[in-house]
């Protein structure tokens, strides 16, 4: 089974939204149940800390995703090398992976840079922030809201690409 690996900063908002999603999709539609699974880590994690409380109680309330049992792992050689496919939150977290594991660089990626454009413009001197998600950390379970929707939109299209492409 191929890991899709999700990164953020501290492993308790962005990236285990996107890893619950991820498998919570693929487990319902059936869709690449056999071929795919998610995990998530951070570029800062503090082992073992839990998902933060609005991210567990967005998903619940929402989706009706279970969250509560997330403990933070914090990035390492050995994740990335496993991963089929590493998407980060933000570019700063895709520079940071790219330089500190270069013998990765063809498999990572932002989230959004990946499923909205998907040819990645090796040339390109301007990174668009729009393809970046947001942390939000210590706001408003309104931002939770927002940016949860945001990874699950974006965390649809990986799917309908990882299907019908050959990345799968």
């Amino acid at each position: 089974m191929k890991k899709i690996l999700f990164v953020c900063t501290g492993n308790t908002c962005r990236s285990p939204m996107a890893q619950e999603f991820f498998n919570d999709i693929v487990q319902k539609s059936h869709d690449l149940e056999n071929s795919f699974s998610a995990i998530s880590a951070g570029i800062a994690a503090f082992e073992g800390a839990p998902a933060s409380t609005n991210a567990i109680k967005v998903l619940q309330e929402e989706w009706d995703i279970d969250l509560s049992k997330h403990g933070a792992t914090l990035i390492n050689r050995d994740i990335i090398s496993d991963a089929y496919l590493v998407l980060t939150m933000s570019s700063e977290h895709k520079d940071y992976l790219l330089y500190k594991y270069p013998e990765f660089e063809n498999k990572i990626f932002t989230l959004k840079e990946f499923v909205y454009d998907n040819i990645i413009n090796k040339n390109k001197f301007e990174y668009d922030y729009n393809l970046n998600i947001s942390d939000p950390f210590g706001k408003s379970i309104d931002e939770y809201k927002k940016c949860a929707v945001e990874i699950k939109e974006a965390v649809e299209k990986l799917i309908s690409i990882l299907k019908t492409s050959s990345f799968s």
